[in-house]
């Protein structure tokens, strides 16, 4: 059984990127849960707990962060050639990963999690703001250039909500998508 717009035995990537404390991993969880009635073969990637898994040798400066993000993007294509729905929620810095996401991946569709500053640093439960190079206030953020979807909040929005109009604009695409092709290319070297 398939929900309209999300096909049981189809795999793709929905790569969810925004600053950090914009939403991301709330929005990738409850997205989840609507799919999982549907589409049972469904994972989260969560940048925070993935990164620990698939770059522990890593650090944070911005080349470690690129080489992490290719790590990334190259895991969530393996898996939706493998007939997975892959929820990706990163905060994806760089242009370069998204671009070769939409160009290798049938059916990659990227959400912006647009939120204010004054937002975020309220929804900043860790300190994460409080500390140096992060994302967006320190190191430099590459705002997706053509995203499938913008969600704009100001922190009104419940995750439910936006989970919601995310799995709307999912089944709205449905029919545009292309046929999928084989294992994706390797990309920027790690």
């Amino acid at each position: 059984m398939s929900a309209p717009g999300i096909v049981a035995g189809t795999g793709r990537v929905v790569w969810i990127t925004g600053l950090p404390c914009s939403g991301k991993s709330s929005v990738a969880s409850r997205l989840r849960e609507l799919l999982r009635a549907h589409v049972p073969a469904c994972v989260v990637l969560d940048g925070d707990r993935l990164r620990p898994i698939v770059a522990p040798d890593l650090g944070f400066s911005l080349d470690e962060r690129c080489d992490c993000g290719w790590r990334y993007a190259r895991l969530a294509a393996h898996l939706a050639a493998q007939d997975v729905v892959v929820l990706v929620a990163t905060l994806s810095m760089f242009e370069e990963i998204r671009r070769w996401s939409r160009a290798q991946v049938p059916g990659y569709f990227e959400v912006y999690l647009r939120v204010p500053d004054v937002i975020r640093r309220a929804r900043d439960r860790d300190g994460l703001y409080a500390r140096a190079d992060v994302v967006g206030a320190d190191l430099p953020f590459e705002e997706p250039l053509s995203p499938d979807l913008v969600i704009d909040d100001d922190g009104t929005l419940a995750p439910d909500a936006v989970a919601e109009r995310l799995r709307e604009a999912l089944v709205r695409t449905h029919a545009t998508e292309r046929p999928r092709a084989t294992e994706p290319t390797s990309g920027a070297a790690s």
